[in-house]
């Protein structure tokens, strides 16, 4: 018996079965029905257990078996397929999406033993989703305000499910997109103007939010990544009448989803014209890096050089404390021919206390002030 990355095709015991779904959090004792329990396999891998009508299984069959009966290669359909944006949304929250679906006996969906061979149990996630610019803030209508992208994890397809393997390949007509809802409840949808394509690797995986896209959903914006049947190039409500939407897979255990700010005009009146790039924050050992883009509303004079007055803020509960004030210098990024954009970093020794919320506190040097929230990268 032995914990295996990969179960070998030949000579495959129970005991290795056993083993190797309990090292990744199973519990499958030595009473073989036990060994099919939902939250004993890696839902990622190609090749699990899959509710399928026949005895015998080799992956030669058509449909293959590990895709299982309905395409969905072992997922609950209603956990990965939405026809309501609201529910999509409301299962991102809770978790319920990409739901493993085992089979549980009988001659609709017997229990075989060889489902189990090269079953991965490092398998992961086939995309993950991120945050490419910060928050822009701006009233430009046109501006950028963030824009979303999905990558291709580094996985094997012999091993490990990939987009092209969902839905008997039915996701190559769809578009990447992203659902925007605000602090007030309103809803925006927004999709890639081709769909992803057919291949493992997709294509067309990026989205970008206009302020106009964006204004009016208030306080705070939550992104949530999708694939839509229909494209949406500009922003919807709930998007084009009639679109099925499928839940992104990095977001089934209810994280990785992006929020920014909403876009605001900076109160600044006198150096700073405004500040159009987001404040963001990172975290390295033992140190913390401090950051944004300010921009000068005339091209002259250069004020590449000059400082600015930058304060942490940290709240956490009711509580808010400044942490550290610090001079920084400006450098220039570019111009647009009107404006002059400038960054700036900032790192003090410090460490992230769950809870802690961020702002930076900019001091121009005509002692005008704005305060933003930080964004973690």
């Amino acid at each position: 018996m032995a914990v295996l990355s990969i179960l070998p095709t030949t000579q495959l015991t129970g005991d290795d079965i056993r083993d190797t779904i309990n090292s990744f959090g199973g519990s499958a004792d030595n009473h073989w029905p036990n060994y099919y329990q939902a939250n004993d396999a890696n839902k990622w891998s190609k090749w699990k257990p899959t509710k399928y009508p026949s005895v015998h299984t080799t992956g030669n069959e058509n449909p293959p078996f590990w895709k299982a009966s309905d395409g969905c290669c072992g997922f609950v359909r209603n956990s990965i397929v939405f026809g309501v944006i609201d529910d999509l949304v409301a299962a991102y929250k809770s978790g319920a999406t990409f739901v493993y679906d085992p089979p549980t006996g009988g001659t609709s969906e017997p229990l075989r033993g060889g489902d189990w061979r090269n079953y991965n149990k490092n398998a992961k996630s086939p995309v993950w989703s991120h945050e490419i610019s910060g928050m822009w803030y701006t009233t430009d209508n046109n501006s950028v305000v963030t824009s979303t992208c999905l990558g291709n994890n580094d996985v094997n397809p012999s091993t490990n499910l990939v987009m092209g393997d969902l839905l008997n390949g039915g996701l190559s007509g769809y578009y990447y997109g992203v659902i925007a809802i605000g602090s007030n409840g309103a809803t925006r949808v927004k999709t890639a103007a081709e769909p992803i394509g057919s291949a493992a690797l997709f294509a067309n995986n990026s989205v970008s939010l206009t302020y106009s896209d964006v204004s009016g959903l208030g306080g705070k914006v939550t992104i949530y990544p999708a694939f839509f049947s229909m494209k949406s190039v500009s922003a919807t409500t709930n998007g084009a009448p009639g679109t099925t939407v499928i839940a992104c897979p990095d977001l089934a255990n209810g994280n990785a989803i992006v929020k920014v700010s909403t876009p605001q005009a900076s109160p600044l009146q006198g150096t700073i014209a405004w500040v159009i790039g987001s404040v963001y924050w990172s975290q390295g050992p033992g140190k913390q890096t401090f950051g944004g883009q300010i921009a000068y509303n005339n091209i002259n004079p250069n004020l590449e050089g000059t400082n600015i007055k930058v304060s942490v803020l940290k709240t956490n509960g009711n509580s808010t404390v400044e942490l550290s004030t610090e001079t920084v210098t400006l450098t220039k990024d570019s111009s647009d021919g009107n404006r002059n954009f400038m960054s700036y970093t900032y790192s003090r020794t410090g460490s992230y206390t769950t809870g802690d919320i961020y702002s930076l506190r900019l001091t121009a040097a005509d002692g005008t002030t704005d305060t933003l929230i930080c964004e973690e990268l």
